[in-house]
């Protein structure tokens, strides 16, 4: 294994929690019933500077250290002016990006996101109206667009994801037309994550064959639509498996060592999709957990991954695909991505792949 490019990866994405209470129920949310506790101001502020040192740590370049920003709904927090102001003296040295159900963008919080620089603001819509409002509440579809419209007044970037599932599935392109005639900035389609309060939707998953085929739809749709600095329909970090049709090689950022997660009472995740406990911010020195966790580091490591996937000639570009998914579906990091099409046909049994000889207790989800 290659211990310097992970230990040096060149780009590196931390996501700072500030809440998980929500003004929204999302059938499909990844959280828990029970929020979790939330730091002080003062405890957010140490949390942001161990997160800057390990910025540093790694010698991440000028705009290559994603800052991600989110909750829960992080607007709920009554100090989030104080809290924006405050990481946005750093706005200079971090890409910024501030994730937000777009309920609760007002004209004053548009400004002070342009005040900002904030590389983006992410937003989610799940399709239609009908659909969208289906999963996500009634009369949501229309206060995320007129968020998108009114951030997009402010010149700030909006980037839009959208969480595919048997549901929506037919609605991708659609919606990319829509929200480019909008003004939206980037479409995102990310898979589900069958966790948290989104575990009893596991039987929405596509099949591996429907999800090839909505992989082509999106490939289909960045060569229609992508249009150089006003809309992009982009991929990202679980769209590994797709490499072969996408010739865009993105990969699981818990392989590749460039993500961390700080969960809202400060508990560190290699991933806020893979919630399995490192140590906590306020008791553990995050830059130590990054370069000593054995749990991370047999993470990384591409020696553990299943046979089937080590053996496929697409392996040096997918390693195994969406790891969040393999722990989810399985319980077991170490599968196979259940949703792979060179490898299943249909979704294989939740319990095919075990976890065998990698220490059970490390990762059960918390």
């Amino acid at each position: 294994m290659d211990k310097e490019r992970l230990l040096l990866p060149g780009v590196f994405s931390i996501q700072w929690h500030l809440t998980e209470r929500c003004n929204w129920r999302c059938s499909h949310c990844y959280q828990q019933e029970e929020p979790l506790e939330e730091l002080s101001f003062d405890q957010l502020c140490y949390s942001f500077k161990q997160c800057l040192g390990l910025f540093r740590a790694l010698r991440i370049p000028h705009r290559r250290a994603f800052f991600n920003i989110g909750g829960g709904e992080p607007f709920l927090r009554k100090d989030i002016t104080r809290i924006l102001e405050f990481v946005g003296k750093y706005k200079r040295f971090l890409a910024v990006h501030v994730m937000t159900n777009g309920s609760l963008i007002t004209q004053e919080s548009a400004a002070l996101l342009r005040w900002m620089k904030v590389a983006g603001v992410q937003v989610s819509l799940e399709g239609n109206r009908e659909t969208n409002d289906r999963i996500r509440g009634a009369g949501s579809f229309e206060r995320i667009t007129n968020a998108i419209m009114l951030l997009r007044r402010y010149s700030v970037p909006v980037f839009v994801s959208f969480t595919l599932h048997q549901e929506n599935m037919a609605e991708i392109a659609a919606l990319a037309r829509y929200l480019k005639l909008i003004g939206a900035n980037s479409f995102v389609v990310r898979r589900q994550v069958p966790m948290g309060r989104g575990k009893d939707l596991q039987n929405g998953l596509l099949a591996p064959r429907e999800l090839k085929k909505c992989f082509e739809t999106r490939k289909r749709l960045a060569r229609e639509l992508n249009e150089k600095g006003k809309f992009l329909v982009s991929f990202w970090c679980d769209d590994a498996i797709a490499c072969s049709l996408t010739k865009q090689y993105y990969f699981c950022g818990v392989l590749g060592g460039n993500v961390i997660d700080i969960a809202s009472n400060g508990d560190i995740m290699p991933c806020r999709k893979f919630p399995v406990k490192l140590g906590n911010i306020l008791r553990d020195d995050l830059v130590d957990i990054y370069f000593s966790s054995d749990t991370l580091w047999r993470l990384r490591s591409l020696e553990n991954a299943h046979p089937l996937c080590r053996r496929c000639p697409q392996f040096r570009y997918c390693k195994g695909g969406a790891k969040c998914l393999s722990l989810a579906y399985f319980g077991n990091p170490f599968a196979p991505d259940p949703q792979c099409f060179r490898l299943f046909k249909k979704l294989p049994p939740a319990d095919r792949f075990p976890l065998k000889g990698h220490g059970n207790c490390l990762f059960t989800a918390q």
